[in-house]
Parts: C-alpha cells; structure tokens; sequence
C-alpha cells in the first residue's frame, strides 16, 4: 500500500519574512520621512512647530533603522579611531563646501536656495539648531548608511542608498540642499563600505553638518 504523501507546506522561511518586512520597513519609512522633511523645510522655522517636526522626523530614521533587519553589527572594531578620521573627512568636507559656495555666489548660482537654508538655521536659538542638526544627522546616518545599505547587495550599496538619499531630500524642495545630499551621501557610504562601521559617516555628517549650520559663511 502506497503511503499517503505528506503536505507540503508553503510558508516562507524566517529568512523570507526577514527580507520581505525589510523592504516594507524601508519603503514606508522613506515615504512618511519625505514627507516629514518637506513638512520641516516649509513650516515657518520660528513656529515650534518647526523643531518639533525635526525631532520627529529623526525619530521616523531611527525607527525604520531599529525595524528594519540587517542592521545589527554595524559598529565594527576601531570606534574610535573611525571617529576621528570621519571628523577630518567631515571638516575637510566644509572646506570643499565652502569653496563651492563662493563659487556658486560669484556665478549668481544656488544663492536663493542656500540662503534659505542658512536663513531657517539663522532664526532658530542655537542650541536648537545644534539638537536638531545632531539627532537628524546619527538618525539619517543610522537608517541610511545603517538600515538601507543593507538592504541592497554590496555592489549597488553605494548607487542605490545615495540615489534615495537624494530622491528623498528632493521632497524638500530645494535644490542646493539636494545636491549638498548627492555628495555627502556618496561620502557616507564609501565610508560604511569601507569600515564596514557606521562611526565614520557618523562622525563626518556631525562635523560637517554642525560647522554647516553654525560656521558656513553668509552672504
């Protein structure tokens, strides 16, 4: 007598679920954070409305960073010494930054969108401006060069994170800011492919963004 076959089962395997929910993870948090953003860049940034909307949405990356799979390990060996060499990268990125600048105001180029974002930092308390440059900057670092860069194979890591790096800070309307993204990101995540570590982007993006915000020069 021929025994009755066993049914198969067709439910995925953890590793599956672990993909899938990954990209969810990663789809809704990148719809809800550029939204957020385009909220924060147009409210009036001396409305309180305008810092909350920052610390919300720092609050959205480094939720979509903890939800997502993958991103454990993401701080390898040599903390410290990946946290120096970001913050030499991340000053030396001010420097080009600055550069660029005098060059684009001298060109009549991006000077409107530049000044609007200097303008928004400029009439914002410091200390605000410094709370809210330092947890936007470890979350974007933590979903972005974190979370995302993991999501995609190692060779289309860098292509694929920096291209939604940008797409997302497009919904912010302004075009220097988008440009500013498409470099720094690219720095960002040679640095996590590098190291292997999130501590070098990290400490890059803080220094550049701090000495951005409080040191770039205004016209």
């Amino acid at each position: 007598m021929t025994p009755t076959p066993t049914p198969t089962t067709t439910a995925p395997s953890p590793a599956v679920l672990a993909d899938h929910r990954g990209r969810v993870v990663v789809l809704v948090t990148l719809a809800v954070g550029a939204a957020l953003l385009a909220a924060t860049i147009n409210v009036d940034s001396q409305s309180p409305r305008f810092a909350w909307a920052g610390l919300a949405l720092a609050a959205v990356w480094a939720t979509g960073f903890a939800l997502a799979p993958g991103w454990r390990n993401t701080f390898a060996a040599g903390v410290g010494r990946h946290a120096v060499v970001g913050s030499l990268v991340g000053l030396a990125t001010f420097g080009l930054f600055v550069a660029a600048a005098w060059i684009a105001r001298r060109l009549d180029v991006l000077v409107g969108p530049i000044d609007d974002i200097l303008r928004q930092a400029d009439e914002q308390q410091l200390v605000w401006v410094i709370v809210l440059a330092t947890v936007n900057a470890v979350a974007e670092e933590l979903f972005f060069r974190g979370a995302l860069m993991s999501a995609f194979a190692a060779r289309y890591a860098i292509a694929g994170s920096t291209t939604l790096y940008v797409l997302v800070t497009v919904a912010g309307g302004n075009l220097a800011l988008a440009l500013a993204a498409a470099v720094v990101g690219t720095v960002f995540a040679w640095e996590r492919l590098l190291t292997g570590s999130l501590a070098m982007p990290i400490a890059t993006h803080l220094t550049w963004t701090l000495l951005m915000v409080t040191a770039f020069p205004r016209s």
